[in-house]
């Protein structure tokens, strides 16, 4: 059995062990730690039309499951819970019948300040001083956009006041701005410090947020069908967890539930799952067994390279940084001497092959030699399959007239 680590909203770090997975794998089973036997239920995007054209569960088991958010609420007193993501789900619920009566986790009890009582003297004297910065920087900024004004023609410099100016009376309501106005919503103020906040309380990196936000829409882009562009954003905002698989895939849930084994079947599906170990989960007519033992095969090579090397680099990785590194000193698990190729590598990060290079670069140049000679004897060493200028990041990408099938571009 796999050890399976779980990040939870507001609930401690934890680990059990992973079983297998049932046949559709819409479910997993795991042995907690209290050693009972349970199931985790895994909800993947739904609603607003969208369909997956391929099970995004593969059948290499999961090591962690850990919480994510792409669009954070606004927190604002005048919504009830969440109750913006619950709109977004009752509109997709009435589009789309098959969506399971559920709701994600809701973030606003979250908030480290009790959603009952937003009214604070530390929240008032923050939102005092974040009206104090608002106020300096747009009386800054009507400055240095008067003085660029001042260098016009008479003429011109009339009509640039009129388009780029707020109208004196704008200015003076603003200058006006109480703090009530500020906690009725003026300016966003309350809306981004309570985010802000929680964003703190939790641990979450903004910057990775917008990244993972980019790379689930090119995930639904490429794996969903039938939805429309403009409802991405609402689909995002139901997401709650990243999973991430043993094979260094992942993709994103709406919501996870862990339960207790609720039918003769699960039941026996368990059992047979357990009596044998060495199949993590239920196999089907098209897996390719030398596929996974390869693939088993090249995490191994890897482990004992970074041991032996550069341990101590790749400890210091982002995890997103890992992914990169990983697929690249890697072997092909699908084609035995062959290398990844960047087209390969991008399609599994959502990204493009040029910009698989770009990362590269930007990797080698953070860690320096010892990590950019890992990773170009790596790849050398599958000469089958290895173009010479694929060894070293220091080469343009081809992309015209490329084959899928093409190893190499």
């Amino acid at each position: 059995m796999n050890r399976l680590k779980i990040l939870d909203w507001g609930k401690e770090t934890r680990e059990v062990d992973f079983v297998g997975y049932n046949n559709a794998r819409t479910t997993c089973y795991i042995v907690n730690e209290n050693h009972e036997r349970r199931a985790i239920d895994l909800w993947l995007p739904a609603g607003y039309g969208l369909k997956f054209t391929d099970n995004q569960i593969p059948t290499q088991p999961p090591d962690e499951i850990c919480r994510s958010v792409l669009c954070l609420p606004s927190f604002e007193p005048s919504l009830e819970v969440d109750e913006e993501f619950r709109l977004a789900f009752l509109e997709a619920k009435s589009l789309d019948k098959s969506i399971p009566a559920k709701d994600p986790v809701p973030l606003r009890p979250l908030h480290p300040r009790d959603p009952a009582n937003w009214d604070t003297p530390d929240l008032d004297k923050k939102l005092t001083e974040a009206l104090s910065e608002e106020l300096q920087q747009r009386r800054d900024k009507f400055a240095a956009i008067e003085r660029q004004i001042s260098k016009l023609p008479v003429e011109e410099a009339k009509t640039a006041r009129i388009h780029c100016l707020p109208f004196p009376e704008e200015i003076a309501r603003d200058e006006a701005t109480t703090l009530d106005d500020v906690k009725q919503g003026k300016f966003g103020l309350r809306a981004r410090l309570l985010q802000q906040e929680f964003i703190e309380h939790h641990q979450l990196d903004p910057k990775r947020m917008e990244t993972d936000y980019i790379q689930f829409c090119g995930w639904i882009r490429l794996e969903a069908e039938g939805f429309a562009e403009h409802n991405l954003e609402k689909i995002a905002k139901r997401v709650r967890y990243m999973i991430h698989f043993t094979d260094n895939t992942g993709c994103w849930l709406e919501g996870i539930q862990e339960r207790a084994l609720t039918s003769p079947q699960e039941i026996e599906e368990f059992q047979m799952l357990v009596a044998a170990p060495k199949h993590n989960a239920p196999t089907s007519g098209n897996d390719d067994h030398k596929a996974i033992e390869l693939l088993a095969e090249a995490q191994q090579m890897l482990s004992d390279g970074i041991m032996l090397n550069v341990g101590s680099l790749v400890d210091k990785m982002t995890p997103q940084e890992r992914l990169l590194f990983n697929h690249l000193v890697a072997k092909n698990p699908n084609r035995p001497g062959w290398a990844m190729s960047y087209r390969q590598i991008g399609k599994r990060l959502n990204v493009s092959q040029t910009e698989v290079q770009r990362r590269r670069v930007t990797l080698e140049g953070k860690f320096g030699r010892d990590i950019t000679r890992f990773i170009a004897e790596a790849r050398a060493k599958h000469e089958k399959g290895v173009n010479p200028d694929q060894c070293d990041s220091g080469h343009k990408v081809k992309t015209e007239n490329a084959s899928p099938d093409t190893p190499m571009e």
